[in-house]
């Protein structure tokens, strides 16, 4: 069986929520029997699930995600492209006295991905988009992309901290990634109209801290238009003491101008850029969850594509109202991504932008009877990382009950490695033995039920998994003085999470690891 040409291939018109799994299941129950892979790879010659959920982005409009956290389709996308749907057709007999030979041509799609960074160094003042001289000692990463990468188009996105109203922010993030791309792109006029905006706040301290960076000073930048700024400006421009200057749109677009050119020798053209070349995206995509003012998440992040994989924008123009939080899913494993769907599924291939959501992670480290072992030398294996020192004491505890190990964590991954030893001396180190080890499940509210919730805290408190969920529940209600109904009652579940997620100890059990071994 094969498929009949693409002329004659169907295009989809999809319903709320499809996936290509769900197309599949409705054209073969029509008598089109087909597989999600195969119409994958019949529209873009992949059927690799990253891949596949950057054409359902980028081709077909995507937005909305789906209880697995990949896109899902919807009749209100706004596709760039079709989704194809192959129909089979019966391949003739062939004679057995001829000998034929089948090519099989594959369609292959490059890779959209060509690198990006985020530059924490161009950074803004409050209700500012200027970008700093700072900006300087920061620019070598994104340098050397465009060096590597001639042919990649490049996108800025702006982003904003959480203060203000979402439209403002919208609107003030467009305006950073404006800024940056006039200082990437050398152009001063933008900068200029950015000056003038009526809702930016530039005005004459900006002025001076050019000046003062080209080597003219202004003193303080105070704000103020007197004889020290008159005689900084007069000497950038090359004027005698006595020539009358004035802050006038000549004036500023040749200040600009030089400032522009004096801070870097990136080669990036405005051609280079995907259009419109910039975008914001307010307040969704902090680098450091707080709603606090704070300079970090005012920044500017750098995306390079292939130029025959560009992706689809969504809501391009602060003109067209606020970014919507398009993060659909509840599952707390995907509350680790940045609020917009679209930018998460983005970052998600850049190592160089990504939320912080600092973890604390905290275990306490038993022996096989229970007892905690105190300066136990470990080696936890969590979030690409291997962390290795002694247990000791943690804030809240005992000081003499150096049994805990605590650990801040740039995200919340889904599983750790912890292994331990009874202490010898000082040389133990990576090479050392550990006899005991646990592999901990950090995503225990991510199951589909409270069964499975229950055990994965359980497995985390050192409860055999091979042995039935109800053994372990009563074992961890006699540990506990309850009611030792093996059930997931209410009283349990309580008491579960209070010694699992709280801290609160435990007559038999660690908080979050207790011994086991191979």
């Amino acid at each position: 069986m094969g498929f009949d040409s693409r002329e004659s291939a169907k295009v989809l018109v999809p319903h709320e929520g499809d996936t290509l799994q769900t197309i599949a299941e409705r054209e073969s129950a029509a008598g089109n029997p087909i597989t999600w892979a195969e119409i994958a790879r019949f529209n873009w010659g992949t059927d690799d699930e990253v891949e596949i959920d950057a054409f359902l982005r980028d081709e077909l409009g995507a937005r909305k995600r789906g209880p697995d956290n990949h896109f899902v389709l919807s009749p209100d996308d706004k596709p760039r492209d079709q989704l194809l749907i192959p129909t089979r057709f019966k391949l003739p007999k062939l004679t057995l006295d001829k000998k034929y030979t089948l090519r099989v041509r594959k369609k292959v799609s490059p890779p959209q991905f060509v690198g990006c960074c985020s530059l924490p160094g161009i950074t803004f003042g409050f209700d500012s988009s200027f970008v700093r001289p700072s900006v300087v000692e920061h620019l070598k990463p994104l340098e050397a992309l465009a060096m590597a990468h001639p042919e990649a188009r490049v996108i800025i996105f702006g982003h904003t901290d959480a203060v203000g109203t979402d439209l403002y922010n919208k609107k003030l993030s467009e305006r950073r990634a404006w800024s940056v791309h006039a200082f990437i792109t050398n152009d001063p006029d933008a900068w200029e109209t950015l000056y003038n905006h009526p809702d930016e706040n530039w005005g004459l301290p900006v002025l001076q801290e050019i000046l003062a960076d080209l080597g003219h000073d202004p003193g303080a930048p105070d704000g103020d238009w007197g004889p020290r700024t008159c005689a900084a400006l007069r000497s950038f421009l090359g004027l005698p003491d006595d020539a009358l200057v004035r802050n006038d749109s000549t004036t500023r677009r040749t200040l600009f101008a030089a400032y522009l050119a004096s801070k870097h020798n990136i080669d990036l053209t405005a051609e280079r850029f995907v259009d419109p070349g910039y975008m914001g995206c307010g307040e969704f995509n902090p680098a450091a969850r707080t709603e606090d003012r704070i300079e970090r998440n005012r920044r500017v992040t750098f995306y390079l594509f292939h130029p025959d994989r560009l992706p689809n924008l969504p809501c391009a123009f602060a003109d067209t109202g606020p970014c919507q939080k398009q993060m659909v899913t509840l599952d707390r494993r995907h509350r680790k991504g940045f609020a917009c769907s679209f930018y998460d599924s983005l970052s998600r291939e850049c190592g160089g932008d990504g939320p912080v959501i600092l973890a604390t992670l905290r275990i306490r480290l038993f022996d096989h009877d229970v007892r905690p072992i105190l300066d136990a030398p470990y080696r936890l294996s969590v979030a690409g990382q291997v962390h290795t020192g002694r247990a000791t004491a943690i804030a809240g505890v005992d000081p003499a009950d150096r049994s805990w190990v605590e650990v801040k964590l740039p995200s919340v991954p889904d599983r750790a490695l912890i292994e331990w030893a009874h202490p010898k001396g000082d040389g133990e180190g990576e090479s050392m033995a550990y006899p005991y080890r646990l592999e901990l499940h950090l995503d225990w509210e991510a199951g589909s039920d409270a069964e499975e919730q229950a055990e994965r805290r359980l497995h985390n408190l050192g409860y055999p998994a091979e042995l039935p969920l109800a053994d372990n529940l009563r074992s961890f209600q006699l540990a506990h003085g309850l009611a030792d109904t093996g059930e997931i009652d209410s009283p349990t579940v309580q008491k579960l999470k209070m010694v699992h997620d709280d801290c609160e100890p435990s007559p038999t059990a660690t908080v979050e690891g207790n011994a086991s071994d191979e």
